[in-house]
């Protein structure tokens, strides 16, 4: 399984160039964390999942923010049939949350991807009856950006009457 993780953030190294090896960074921090599940399903290397999964590696393995590989891919939102269909079939808990208590179920329905909701759907996946909480925090951050712009708009009105 080590040579797998090793080849795939040399894949990651070779896909992202050394240019950010010249600034002390690391081209796969990004996915330093997640299993090696979830990294071979965000590089979107199938070949790897396949023999990841026979070699018995965790499906279910969630990362620091609690994401799943089905969590990663549709978060990402390229979750195709394909994947989904795989992983289902290899054991993934469909229905495992996040860190902010959404399911794949609710993000697939978030990014507006019918088809992973419908294949989620057919496997008994379990969503929020409400927006996801990633929905949410996007609401609150615009809002935010609102606010901000609403107050710009009125110093600028101030400062132009004197």
């Amino acid at each position: 399984m080590r040579l797998i993780v090793d080849t795939l953030r040399l894949k990651a190294e070779d896909l992202l160039g050394t240019k950010f090896c010249k600034h002390s960074m690391d081209p796969f921090d990004y996915s330093k964390e997640l299993s090696p599940i979830a990294t071979a399903v965000l590089l979107e290397r199938m070949e790897d999942l396949h023999r990841l999964v026979k070699e018995g590696a965790d499906i279910n393995a969630q990362d620091e923010l609690g994401r799943s590989a089905l969590i990663v891919a549709i978060d990402q939102d390229y979750a195709n049939p394909d994947w989904i269909e795989f992983l289902v079939a290899n054991g993934i808990d469909v229905n495992l949350q996040d860190n902010n208590g959404d399911t794949a179920l609710d993000l697939a329905r978030y990014n507006s991807n019918q088809e992973a909701i419908d294949l989620l759907v057919k496997h008994n996946a379990v969503g929020k009856d409400g927006p996801s909480a990633k929905k949410k925090q996007w609401d609150q951050i615009y809002d935010a950006f609102d606010q901000v712009n609403s107050i710009k708009l009125t110093d600028r009105e101030a400062k132009k009457r004197g």
